[in-house]
């Protein structure tokens, strides 16, 4: 039965079909949320979009409140920080172990293009806040000292009078989604997706290493 359902639309190849389907996942988490804005930022004809839209839905990782106004459901959130891609036959069971807290923060950053540390911490917060924050913010400088991320100048609100605000990266080297490793004690960031080996260059003055910095 389920053969027949997942048959993909006339005239697409039946190797476009778990691409499409995860597109439209993320693009549905980034805000495109009707047929006409995921028709529009995908390039895809509306049937195969709707094709994708009902295979989502059976897998409960998106939700329609209103007809055609579709929403990403919490399950749906924790496939898609877990960075796995959507197969046909996948199981629809909660997976007892997900991918890396930075691998997660690396996709969260890839599906919006920016985010502070904040942001971050909305998405992937844990049990243990304070670890999580610590770990995101060490995350955060090391992909900015070695040119994955760019601070924007204006920095985000806290909402707190007297304090200066959240940095706000923009995600500006994009090689793949393979999460970029920190390593040799903070050295050095390895990106898996190129093989290629970027120095870690800090700043003469730390000064978003603040607790009101990040």
């Amino acid at each position: 039965m389920s053969e027949k359902v997942d048959r993909p639309p006339r005239g697409l190849p039946s190797g476009r079909i778990k691409g499409i389907t995860q597109e439209v996942l993320e693009c549905i988490h980034s805000g495109a949320t009707d047929m006409d804005a995921l028709a529009l930022a995908l390039g895809h004809a509306k049937g195969v979009i709707s094709h994708a839209t009902q295979r989502l839905k059976r897998r409960g990782f998106i939700a329609a409140a209103i007809p055609g106004k579709y929403s990403v459901t919490e399950e749906g959130l924790r496939w898609i920080t877990s960075g796995v891609s959507i197969k046909p036959g996948q199981s629809l069971k909660k997976r007892s172990k997900t991918r890396g807290l930075r691998a997660r923060a690396w996709w969260v950053l890839r599906a919006r293009g920016s985010a502070s540390l904040v942001d971050l911490l909305h998405t992937l917060a844990g049990p243990n806040a304070s670890a999580t924050a610590n770990n995101l913010g060490k995350y955060l400088r090391a992909l900015h000292w070695s040119g994955f991320l760019r601070p924007q100048e204006r920095r985000q609100h806290t909402g707190t009078s007297g304090t200066i605000g959240y940095v706000r990266y923009n995600l500006v080297r994009d090689n793949g989604r393979l999460a970029p490793v920190e390593r040799r004690k903070g050295k050095e960031v390895f990106d898996p997706n190129t093989g290629e080996v970027f120095p870690i260059v800090k700043p003469g003055s730390d000064v978003e290493g603040s607790s009101h910095a990040e």
